[in-house]
């Protein structure tokens, strides 16, 4: 499928969640550095920091590029922060689960909506 395939919709859709994809992976790579930073840089850290920065930019690759799988994964991510399956996201009221798994589940829900809606307005193959 090339870049622009699909209906002026996809398009649109597509659009809302690579910007929204872009704030809220922005935020999360900020928010890892600046702890980093916070904490002092150290060769302890940098694992730390390289797990979690290179997971953030590895996803909003595989988002970028493949759109309906990486809106597959931010779904399930969504879903796994907001059943407390990774260990920050245990102890939280609900609101804050809320708030943490909001933003991935919200941009997979787009970018699955807009391949869906691409896909959809192909011609059927020959």
């Amino acid at each position: 499928m090339t870049e622009s395939a699909g209906s002026p919709t996809a398009r649109r859709l597509r659009l809302l969640a690579r910007g929204v994809l872009l704030l809220f992976a922005g935020f999360w790579l900020f928010f890892a550095i600046a702890s980093r930073w916070g904490e002092g840089f150290s060769a302890a850290g940098l694992p730390s920091l390289v797990t979690r920065g290179g997971g953030i930019v590895l996803l909003t690759v595989v988002a970028w590029r493949w759109p309906l799988v990486g809106g597959w994964l931010l779904v399930l991510v969504g879903l796994l922060l907001f059943g407390g399956a990774v260990p920050f996201a245990r102890g939280p009221s609900i609101v804050v689960r809320i708030i943490l798994a909001g933003p991935p589940t919200l941009v997979g829900a787009l970018l699955v909506a807009a391949a869906s809606a691409a896909r959809a307005h192909q011609p059927p193959a020959a």
